[in-house]
Protein backbone atom coordinates (compact mmCIF):
# COMPACT_ATOMS: atom_id res chain seq x y z
CA UNK A 1 0.00 0.00 0.00
CA UNK A 2 1.53 3.38 -0.78
CA UNK A 3 2.17 5.85 1.47
CA UNK A 4 0.46 9.28 1.88
CA UNK A 5 3.63 10.94 0.63
CA UNK A 6 4.29 8.13 -2.12
CA UNK A 7 1.03 8.56 -3.18
CA UNK A 8 0.97 12.43 -3.57
CA UNK A 9 3.95 12.52 -5.36
CA UNK A 10 2.49 9.88 -7.92
CA UNK A 11 -0.59 12.08 -8.33
CA UNK A 12 1.87 14.93 -9.10
CA UNK A 13 3.72 12.86 -11.33
CA UNK A 14 0.13 11.89 -13.15
CA UNK A 15 -1.02 15.56 -13.44
CA UNK A 16 2.10 16.30 -15.03
CA UNK A 17 1.78 13.91 -17.57
CA UNK A 18 -1.59 14.58 -18.93
CA UNK A 19 -1.06 18.36 -18.47
CA UNK A 20 1.56 18.20 -20.66
CA UNK A 21 0.13 16.26 -23.34
CA UNK A 22 -2.54 19.44 -23.21
CA UNK A 23 -0.24 22.41 -23.80
CA UNK A 24 1.79 20.66 -26.71
CA UNK A 25 1.36 22.64 -30.10
CA UNK A 26 -1.49 25.07 -28.56
CA UNK A 27 -0.03 28.44 -30.18
CA UNK A 28 0.11 27.17 -33.61
CA UNK A 29 -1.37 30.22 -35.97
CA UNK A 30 -4.27 29.02 -38.25
CA UNK A 31 -4.27 30.13 -41.52
CA UNK A 32 -6.96 33.20 -42.73
CA UNK A 33 -9.42 30.70 -44.15
CA UNK A 34 -10.25 27.14 -42.82
CA UNK A 35 -8.46 24.65 -44.97
CA UNK A 36 -10.47 22.80 -47.19
CA UNK A 37 -8.91 19.49 -46.76
CA UNK A 38 -11.90 17.38 -48.08
CA UNK A 39 -11.73 18.33 -51.80
CA UNK A 40 -7.76 18.13 -51.48
CA UNK A 41 -7.61 13.60 -51.98
CA UNK A 42 -10.31 11.39 -52.90
CA UNK A 43 -11.54 10.61 -49.43
CA UNK A 44 -14.47 8.50 -50.70
CA UNK A 45 -14.02 5.44 -48.85
CA UNK A 46 -12.82 7.61 -45.52
CA UNK A 47 -14.14 6.42 -41.96
CA UNK A 48 -13.66 7.45 -38.55
CA UNK A 49 -15.33 6.16 -34.95
CA UNK A 50 -15.76 8.16 -32.25
CA UNK A 51 -17.59 8.36 -28.70
CA UNK A 52 -18.53 10.75 -26.54
CA UNK A 53 -19.58 9.97 -23.04
CA UNK A 54 -20.08 12.29 -19.84
CA UNK A 55 -18.53 9.55 -17.37
CA UNK A 56 -19.91 11.19 -14.15
CA UNK A 57 -16.49 11.63 -12.08
CA UNK A 58 -17.27 14.10 -9.67
CA UNK A 59 -14.81 14.28 -6.57
CA UNK A 60 -16.98 14.13 -3.92
CA UNK A 61 -20.63 13.07 -4.91
CA UNK A 62 -19.74 10.41 -7.61
CA UNK A 63 -20.45 7.27 -6.46
CA UNK A 64 -18.36 3.81 -6.99
CA UNK A 65 -15.90 5.99 -9.45
CA UNK A 66 -13.14 3.39 -8.02
CA UNK A 67 -15.06 0.79 -9.65
CA UNK A 68 -16.66 2.09 -12.76
CA UNK A 69 -13.70 4.36 -14.41
CA UNK A 70 -11.63 0.95 -15.09
CA UNK A 71 -14.49 -0.07 -16.75
CA UNK A 72 -15.45 2.82 -18.81
CA UNK A 73 -11.72 2.31 -20.08
CA UNK A 74 -12.58 -1.19 -20.97
CA UNK A 75 -16.14 -0.32 -22.79
CA UNK A 76 -13.55 2.22 -24.59
CA UNK A 77 -11.07 0.01 -25.68
CA UNK A 78 -14.25 -2.76 -26.74
CA UNK A 79 -15.34 -0.05 -29.79
CA UNK A 80 -11.81 0.10 -31.35
CA UNK A 81 -12.18 4.03 -31.46
CA UNK A 82 -10.20 6.91 -33.17
CA UNK A 83 -11.28 9.27 -30.94
CA UNK A 84 -13.24 9.49 -27.32
CA UNK A 85 -14.34 12.61 -25.69
CA UNK A 86 -15.25 12.35 -22.24
CA UNK A 87 -17.04 14.75 -20.00
CA UNK A 88 -16.66 15.29 -16.21
CA UNK A 89 -13.31 13.62 -15.90
CA UNK A 90 -12.82 15.60 -13.19
CA UNK A 91 -9.69 13.59 -11.11
CA UNK A 92 -6.37 12.81 -11.67
CA UNK A 93 -6.77 9.03 -10.60
CA UNK A 94 -10.22 8.95 -12.89
CA UNK A 95 -8.31 9.85 -16.02
CA UNK A 96 -5.61 7.68 -15.46
CA UNK A 97 -8.26 4.49 -14.05
CA UNK A 98 -9.85 5.41 -17.59
CA UNK A 99 -6.55 5.86 -19.59
CA UNK A 100 -5.01 2.57 -18.37
CA UNK A 101 -7.85 0.24 -19.73
CA UNK A 102 -8.60 2.16 -22.96
CA UNK A 103 -5.56 1.29 -24.89
CA UNK A 104 -5.71 4.60 -26.90
CA UNK A 105 -2.27 6.17 -26.50
CA UNK A 106 -2.82 9.44 -26.88
CA UNK A 107 -4.96 12.01 -24.28
CA UNK A 108 -5.18 15.70 -23.79
CA UNK A 109 -6.76 16.97 -20.34
CA UNK A 110 -7.59 21.03 -20.11
CA UNK A 111 -7.12 22.00 -17.10
CA UNK A 112 -8.17 25.57 -15.56
CA UNK A 113 -6.70 27.46 -12.90
CA UNK A 114 -8.51 28.33 -9.23
CA UNK A 115 -11.21 25.82 -10.88
CA UNK A 116 -11.37 21.83 -10.35
CA UNK A 117 -10.66 21.59 -14.16
CA UNK A 118 -12.62 21.49 -17.11
CA UNK A 119 -13.29 17.69 -16.41
CA UNK A 120 -12.95 17.37 -20.45
CA UNK A 121 -10.99 14.45 -21.03
CA UNK A 122 -10.07 13.11 -25.07
CA UNK A 123 -8.14 9.90 -25.51
CA UNK A 124 -7.19 9.26 -29.48
CA UNK A 125 -5.50 6.19 -31.54
CA UNK A 126 -3.76 8.69 -33.32
CA UNK A 127 -0.82 11.60 -32.67
CA UNK A 128 -2.18 15.18 -31.80
CA UNK A 129 -0.96 17.90 -34.15
CA UNK A 130 -2.90 20.75 -32.08
CA UNK A 131 -4.56 21.25 -28.64
CA UNK A 132 -6.80 24.18 -27.67
CA UNK A 133 -9.03 25.16 -24.94
CA UNK A 134 -11.00 27.81 -24.46
CA UNK A 135 -12.99 28.63 -20.70
CA UNK A 136 -16.26 30.03 -20.58
CA UNK A 137 -16.88 33.64 -19.75
CA UNK A 138 -20.37 32.97 -17.57
CA UNK A 139 -20.44 29.55 -15.45
CA UNK A 140 -22.67 30.13 -12.46
CA UNK A 141 -22.64 32.28 -9.65
CA UNK A 142 -21.29 32.61 -6.12
CA UNK A 143 -24.51 32.96 -4.93
CA UNK A 144 -25.27 29.54 -5.30
CA UNK A 145 -22.46 27.97 -4.35
CA UNK A 146 -24.59 24.08 -3.68
CA UNK A 147 -24.53 23.92 -7.62
CA UNK A 148 -20.78 23.78 -7.99
CA UNK A 149 -20.87 25.45 -10.96
CA UNK A 150 -18.72 28.24 -10.22
CA UNK A 151 -15.92 25.89 -9.01
CA UNK A 152 -15.88 24.02 -12.21
CA UNK A 153 -13.90 25.22 -15.11
CA UNK A 154 -16.47 24.39 -18.00
CA UNK A 155 -15.30 25.40 -21.20
CA UNK A 156 -14.72 23.82 -24.85
CA UNK A 157 -11.38 22.14 -26.42
CA UNK A 158 -10.35 21.71 -29.42
CA UNK A 159 -7.39 18.84 -30.56
CA UNK A 160 -6.90 18.21 -34.32
CA UNK A 161 -5.03 14.70 -35.63
CA UNK A 162 -4.63 13.23 -38.74
CA UNK A 163 -7.50 10.11 -39.24
CA UNK A 164 -6.51 8.20 -42.20
CA UNK A 165 -5.42 10.92 -44.57
CA UNK A 166 -7.51 13.48 -43.73
CA UNK A 167 -6.83 16.12 -40.64
CA UNK A 168 -9.69 17.00 -38.47
CA UNK A 169 -10.47 18.50 -35.43
CA UNK A 170 -12.60 17.41 -32.53
CA UNK A 171 -14.77 19.89 -30.14
CA UNK A 172 -15.77 18.47 -26.99
CA UNK A 173 -18.10 20.65 -24.56
CA UNK A 174 -19.64 20.77 -21.45
CA UNK A 175 -22.35 23.36 -20.56
CA UNK A 176 -23.37 24.86 -17.36
CA UNK A 177 -26.29 21.84 -15.73
CA UNK A 178 -29.69 22.58 -15.44
CA UNK A 179 -30.91 22.17 -11.93
CA UNK A 180 -33.67 21.44 -9.68
CA UNK A 181 -36.03 18.19 -10.40
CA UNK A 182 -38.25 20.42 -12.97
CA UNK A 183 -35.26 21.93 -14.73
CA UNK A 184 -35.45 19.89 -18.05
CA UNK A 185 -39.01 19.81 -18.58
CA UNK A 186 -38.99 23.73 -18.82
CA UNK A 187 -37.92 25.39 -21.97
CA UNK A 188 -35.84 27.55 -20.06
CA UNK A 189 -34.04 27.48 -16.57
CA UNK A 190 -32.55 30.36 -14.52
CA UNK A 191 -28.96 29.58 -16.74
CA UNK A 192 -30.20 29.54 -19.80
CA UNK A 193 -28.83 32.96 -20.64
CA UNK A 194 -25.77 31.98 -19.70
CA UNK A 195 -25.83 28.66 -21.50
CA UNK A 196 -26.87 30.60 -25.06
CA UNK A 197 -23.55 32.49 -24.13
CA UNK A 198 -21.52 29.42 -23.77
CA UNK A 199 -22.81 28.13 -27.25
CA UNK A 200 -22.04 31.08 -29.09
CA UNK A 201 -18.08 30.86 -27.63
CA UNK A 202 -18.28 27.47 -28.62
CA UNK A 203 -19.32 28.49 -31.93
CA UNK A 204 -16.55 31.39 -31.81
CA UNK A 205 -14.22 28.86 -30.78
CA UNK A 206 -15.05 26.87 -33.75
CA UNK A 207 -14.91 29.47 -36.39
CA UNK A 208 -11.43 31.00 -35.11
CA UNK A 209 -9.59 28.26 -34.05
CA UNK A 210 -10.51 25.20 -36.18
CA UNK A 211 -7.77 23.25 -38.64
CA UNK A 212 -9.80 21.80 -41.12
CA UNK A 213 -12.90 21.72 -43.07
CA UNK A 214 -13.60 18.23 -41.44
CA UNK A 215 -14.99 19.19 -37.97
CA UNK A 216 -16.82 17.45 -34.85
CA UNK A 217 -18.51 18.86 -32.30
CA UNK A 218 -19.71 16.95 -29.15
CA UNK A 219 -20.36 16.49 -25.78
CA UNK A 220 -22.84 17.24 -22.46
CA UNK A 221 -24.95 20.25 -24.23
CA UNK A 222 -27.18 19.96 -21.25
CA UNK A 223 -30.48 20.85 -23.87
CA UNK A 224 -33.49 19.26 -25.55
CA UNK A 225 -35.33 19.21 -28.64
CA UNK A 226 -37.71 21.75 -27.16
CA UNK A 227 -35.13 24.17 -24.97
CA UNK A 228 -34.63 27.64 -25.86
CA UNK A 229 -30.69 26.81 -26.52
CA UNK A 230 -31.33 23.81 -28.90
CA UNK A 231 -33.09 26.06 -31.63
CA UNK A 232 -30.51 29.11 -30.73
CA UNK A 233 -27.45 26.30 -31.25
CA UNK A 234 -28.66 25.06 -34.53
CA UNK A 235 -29.73 28.14 -35.82
CA UNK A 236 -25.92 29.86 -34.84
CA UNK A 237 -23.92 27.09 -36.61
CA UNK A 238 -26.90 25.26 -39.09
CA UNK A 239 -25.10 21.56 -38.15
CA UNK A 240 -26.36 18.82 -38.43
CA UNK A 241 -26.07 15.76 -35.81
CA UNK A 242 -27.38 13.35 -33.69
CA UNK A 243 -30.88 15.28 -33.00
CA UNK A 244 -32.53 11.90 -32.37
CA UNK A 245 -35.04 12.89 -29.43
CA UNK A 246 -36.73 15.55 -31.63
CA UNK A 247 -37.62 12.56 -33.85
CA UNK A 248 -38.20 9.81 -31.76
CA UNK A 249 -39.30 10.80 -28.19
CA UNK A 250 -37.96 7.77 -26.40
CA UNK A 251 -34.39 8.89 -27.02
CA UNK A 252 -32.41 9.87 -24.26
CA UNK A 253 -28.97 9.78 -22.67
CA UNK A 254 -30.05 10.65 -19.50
CA UNK A 255 -32.20 7.86 -18.67
CA UNK A 256 -35.08 6.70 -16.05
CA UNK A 257 -33.68 2.99 -16.24
CA UNK A 258 -29.70 4.11 -15.01
CA UNK A 259 -29.73 3.44 -11.40
CA UNK A 260 -27.71 6.63 -11.01
CA UNK A 261 -30.22 9.31 -12.28
CA UNK A 262 -32.88 10.48 -9.90
CA UNK A 263 -33.59 13.39 -12.87
CA UNK A 264 -33.86 11.94 -16.00
CA UNK A 265 -33.50 14.41 -18.45
CA UNK A 266 -33.71 12.85 -22.08
CA UNK A 267 -31.18 13.53 -24.74
CA UNK A 268 -28.80 15.83 -23.78
CA UNK A 269 -25.85 14.86 -25.05
CA UNK A 270 -24.93 15.06 -28.75
CA UNK A 271 -22.69 14.91 -32.02
CA UNK A 272 -22.50 17.51 -34.98
CA UNK A 273 -20.59 17.26 -37.65
CA UNK A 274 -19.05 20.25 -39.70
CA UNK A 275 -21.13 20.17 -43.77
CA UNK A 276 -18.29 18.29 -45.21
CA UNK A 277 -19.06 15.42 -43.25
CA UNK A 278 -22.04 12.86 -42.27
CA UNK A 279 -23.15 10.16 -39.32
CA UNK A 280 -23.88 7.28 -40.95
CA UNK A 281 -24.24 5.08 -38.43
CA UNK A 282 -25.09 6.10 -34.63
CA UNK A 283 -25.36 3.89 -31.39
CA UNK A 284 -26.37 4.80 -27.77
CA UNK A 285 -23.74 3.00 -25.88
CA UNK A 286 -22.40 2.54 -22.56
CA UNK A 287 -25.74 1.15 -21.41
CA UNK A 288 -24.48 -1.95 -19.61
CA UNK A 289 -24.02 -2.55 -16.00
CA UNK A 290 -21.35 -4.54 -14.85
CA UNK A 291 -20.83 -6.55 -10.77
CA UNK A 292 -18.56 -5.13 -8.51
CA UNK A 293 -16.37 -6.88 -6.22
CA UNK A 294 -19.37 -6.51 -3.74
CA UNK A 295 -22.12 -8.16 -5.50
CA UNK A 296 -23.39 -4.52 -6.25
CA UNK A 297 -24.66 -4.54 -10.16
CA UNK A 298 -23.58 -0.98 -11.56
CA UNK A 299 -23.93 1.33 -14.75
CA UNK A 300 -20.78 2.80 -16.17
CA UNK A 301 -22.18 6.46 -15.38
CA UNK A 302 -25.17 8.36 -14.78
CA UNK A 303 -25.65 9.02 -18.62
CA UNK A 304 -25.17 6.64 -21.59
CA UNK A 305 -23.12 7.70 -24.40
CA UNK A 306 -23.00 7.88 -27.82
CA UNK A 307 -20.85 5.94 -30.74
CA UNK A 308 -20.86 7.31 -34.37
CA UNK A 309 -19.26 6.36 -37.31
CA UNK A 310 -18.32 9.70 -40.01
CA UNK A 311 -17.78 9.47 -43.87
CA UNK A 312 -17.36 11.98 -46.40
CA UNK A 313 -20.65 14.37 -47.45
CA UNK A 314 -20.93 14.10 -50.92
CA UNK A 315 -24.82 15.29 -50.98
CA UNK A 316 -26.05 18.59 -50.82
CA UNK A 317 -26.52 20.41 -47.43
CA UNK A 318 -29.82 21.43 -45.95
CA UNK A 319 -28.52 25.08 -46.19
CA UNK A 320 -26.20 27.07 -48.63
CA UNK A 321 -23.62 29.86 -47.48
CA UNK A 322 -26.34 32.53 -47.77
CA UNK A 323 -29.04 30.84 -45.73
CA UNK A 324 -26.14 30.09 -43.09
CA UNK A 325 -24.96 33.02 -42.61
CA UNK A 326 -28.72 34.58 -42.20
CA UNK A 327 -29.40 32.04 -39.93
CA UNK A 328 -26.19 33.45 -37.73
CA UNK A 329 -27.21 36.85 -37.80
CA UNK A 330 -30.63 36.00 -36.24
CA UNK A 331 -29.22 34.21 -33.58
CA UNK A 332 -26.46 36.79 -32.81
CA UNK A 333 -29.45 39.72 -32.78
CA UNK A 334 -31.76 36.98 -30.43
CA UNK A 335 -28.47 36.73 -28.16
CA UNK A 336 -27.63 40.12 -27.65
CA UNK A 337 -31.60 40.94 -26.84
CA UNK A 338 -31.26 38.24 -24.49
CA UNK A 339 -28.18 39.22 -22.77
CA UNK A 340 -28.94 42.78 -22.07
CA UNK A 341 -32.17 41.24 -20.39
CA UNK A 342 -30.27 39.54 -18.16
CA UNK A 343 -28.09 42.51 -17.22
CA UNK A 344 -31.61 44.04 -16.07
CA UNK A 345 -31.98 40.10 -14.12
CA UNK A 346 -34.58 38.77 -16.41
CA UNK A 347 -32.81 35.45 -16.40
CA UNK A 348 -36.27 33.04 -17.94
CA UNK A 349 -39.14 34.26 -19.95
CA UNK A 350 -40.73 33.57 -17.25
CA UNK A 351 -39.35 35.89 -14.32
CA UNK A 352 -42.09 34.97 -11.63
CA UNK A 353 -39.85 31.83 -11.05
CA UNK A 354 -36.56 33.21 -11.47
CA UNK A 355 -36.95 37.51 -10.62
CA UNK A 356 -32.84 37.82 -9.70
CA UNK A 357 -30.23 35.75 -11.70
CA UNK A 358 -27.70 37.50 -9.26
CA UNK A 359 -27.47 36.79 -5.60
CA UNK A 360 -25.72 39.36 -4.02
CA UNK A 361 -22.80 41.57 -4.32
CA UNK A 362 -20.55 39.40 -5.88
CA UNK A 363 -22.92 37.93 -8.59
CA UNK A 364 -24.26 41.93 -9.62
CA UNK A 365 -20.43 42.90 -9.96
CA UNK A 366 -18.68 40.01 -11.23
CA UNK A 367 -21.59 38.45 -13.06
CA UNK A 368 -22.76 41.77 -14.60
CA UNK A 369 -19.15 42.48 -16.09
CA UNK A 370 -18.53 39.19 -18.22
CA UNK A 371 -22.34 39.58 -19.13
CA UNK A 372 -20.87 42.52 -21.06
CA UNK A 373 -18.06 41.02 -22.26
CA UNK A 374 -20.30 38.12 -23.72
CA UNK A 375 -22.41 41.31 -25.39
CA UNK A 376 -18.83 42.58 -26.51
CA UNK A 377 -18.47 39.54 -28.41
CA UNK A 378 -21.57 39.36 -29.41
CA UNK A 379 -20.99 42.66 -30.86
CA UNK A 380 -17.64 42.11 -33.13
CA UNK A 381 -19.66 39.42 -34.97
CA UNK A 382 -22.49 41.31 -35.50
CA UNK A 383 -20.54 44.16 -36.65
CA UNK A 384 -18.20 41.60 -39.04
CA UNK A 385 -20.99 40.24 -40.71
CA UNK A 386 -22.74 43.78 -41.51
CA UNK A 387 -22.09 44.55 -44.97
CA UNK A 388 -19.43 47.76 -45.67
CA UNK A 389 -18.74 48.09 -41.94
CA UNK A 390 -16.09 49.47 -41.41
CA UNK A 391 -13.28 47.07 -39.77
CA UNK A 392 -10.14 46.36 -37.97
CA UNK A 393 -7.48 44.55 -38.90
CA UNK A 394 -8.08 41.68 -36.88
CA UNK A 395 -12.45 42.38 -37.49
CA UNK A 396 -10.98 41.81 -41.32
CA UNK A 397 -9.34 38.80 -40.24
CA UNK A 398 -12.26 37.50 -38.73
CA UNK A 399 -14.48 38.29 -41.49
CA UNK A 400 -12.67 35.80 -43.24
CA UNK A 401 -12.80 33.12 -41.27
CA UNK A 402 -16.86 33.08 -41.08
CA UNK A 403 -17.02 33.67 -44.50
CA UNK A 404 -15.38 30.37 -44.87
CA UNK A 405 -17.00 29.02 -42.63
CA UNK A 406 -20.51 29.70 -44.71
CA UNK A 407 -18.82 28.32 -47.76
CA UNK A 408 -18.30 24.92 -46.04
CA UNK A 409 -22.31 24.56 -46.54
CA UNK A 410 -22.01 25.12 -50.64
Amino acid sequence: MLSFKNSFLLTLVLIVVITTSVNANTKALNPTVIPNYTQTKNLTTWRAKLATYNVWGLMLFSKFKNDRMPKIGEALREQDLDYALLQEAWTTRSRQEIYSSAGLPFITYSDVNNTVGSGLFSLSKHPYKRHTFMPFTLNGGFGRLWEGEVFAGKGVSMATLDINGLPISFFNLHTVARHGLTATDAIEDRYTPERLAQLFEIFQHIVENVDSDAFVVAGDFNMRWFHTEYKFWKTLTSLSGNTLEEFDKTTCTSCKDNMFNINPSGQVDYVFVSPKLKIIENKLSYTERFVNKLGVSLNLSDHYGWVSKIAMNSSKNEFNSVVAKQNTMDALNFLELRLYRYLNKKGSLDDEDFPDPFNGIQDRICISCRVRDCIRKVNIYQKVLTPDAQLTVNQKALKLRLESYFKLFD
